[in-house]
């Protein structure tokens, strides 16, 4: 088994903006697995700086540092050792782990004709999934658009990511204010005090289910304060933050954010178990094999799950990089027939995509 490691640049059909970042194209971390000279793995991470403090070249020494230790692992139960006995360095590397143990999995499962769900002893994923729309901090006619675009397919369910501008996001919410729509509202850590946040959100006057990241990632106290439930994002990257979270809050499950599937998976139970809500999440600009990863997840706590946010695809990625992708439809459904019994995720990346990767390690 031999590892490489890409950077994947793909320019987005639009930018896309919210407090703390603004973003034209990928900033991803591909990892492929090889049997021989067969790809038979393929792995995805996307490494944010304000919120693991990741970038593509730390996710490159990670993969450099470890690389031939994990060309040796045979099977799955090799694959857990590693990770038990490398806990703290993947728990700060989360994206660069993600992106390698996806891609290992992957070929794990193909080399023995199973699904992913199949190779770790999970529920079968389900046929279809429902995901909400995401409108982002432009101005009032690219929100308008936006808006306009998910009508056009019947989505209803929505997360506003907040500007700061009273006026303009009064205005945003004036329009999303019909009986049948559902809104989150994510702020990005925008105020500093929970006072700042209660006072915004009575003057917004939307009624919402819960606020995203309105303070200082990790600042507990005054996340405590906040009246409106919270989502739990940059808030939310270990266990140890389970303890602090208030007990009414949300914890966004981001494949990336967390460490990969097996990672998200003890995370999402944990969560569960203390009596938290849970949202399926992602990082912009994704390509259908993070999309997939959270599919599996997602499948195993369907039930508990408030909202998806993802399968965003060809929506907003010029091009992506696999058969078939995974992107949502009419009232943001993705059917999962294509990839349902597929041996590992059930995707092969296309021969374009070799223009959009640039090598991060060399040949070997």
């Amino acid at each position: 088994m031999k590892l490489k490691a890409f950077q994947l640049d793909i320019p987005f059909r639009e930018t896309v903006s919210h407090a703390s970042a603004t973003r034209q194209k990928t900033e991803s971390f591909l990892v492929l697995v090889y049997d021989s000279d067969e790809l038979i793995g393929i792995g995805e991470g996307c490494p944010r700086a304000y919120v693991t403090g990741e970038s593509l070249q730390s996710c490159y020494t990670f993969f450099h540092q470890y690389c031939d230790v994990l060309e040796e692992i045979r099977d799955l139960e090799g694959l857990k050792t590693f990770i038990s006995s490398n806990c703290s360095s993947i728990e700060k590397n989360p994206a660069a782990w993600c992106a390698i143990e996806l891609a290992i999995l992957d070929a794990f499962a193909k080399q023995r004709g199973e699904t992913i769900e199949q190779l770790l002893s999970l529920k079968p994923l389900e046929k279809c999934f429902q995901f909400d729309g995401v409108l982002d901090a432009k101005s009032f006619s690219a929100f308008t658009r936006q808006v306009k675009r998910y009508e056009a397919l019947g989505i209803t369910r929505f997360k506003l990511k907040l500007s700061g501008d009273l006026e303009l996001d009064q205005k945003k919410v004036c329009t999303l204010s019909r009986s049948d729509y559902q809104l989150r509202v994510d702020a990005n850590n925008l105020w500093s005090t929970a006072a700042e946040v209660n006072t915004y959100l009575e003057e917004l006057g939307a009624q919402i289910i819960a606020i995203e990241e309105p303070v200082g990632a990790k600042d507990f106290t005054e996340i405590g304060k906040i009246e409106k439930p919270v989502i739990l994002d940059e808030s939310f990257t270990g266990a140890v933050d389970l303890s602090r979270a208030p007990t009414s809050a949300f914890v966004n499950l981001r494949i990336s954010k967390l460490g990969g599937i097996l990672r998200t998976l003890e995370l999402a139970r944990k969560a569960q178990q203390r009596g938290l809500k849970l949202v399926m999440g992602c990082q912009v600009g994704e390509t259908s094999i993070l999309t997939r990863a959270a599919l599996c997840v997602s499948s195993q706590f369907s039930e508990h799950i408030t909202a998806r946010e993802g399968a965003f695809s060809v929506h907003l990625l010029t091009t992506d990089i696999t058969e078939p992708f995974l992107c949502f439809g009419e009232f943001g459904m993705v059917h999962s027939g294509s990839v349902l019994k597929a041996p590992g995720l059930g995707l092969e990346l296309i021969q374009d995509t070799w223009a959009c990767m640039h090598s991060l390690s060399k040949h070997r």
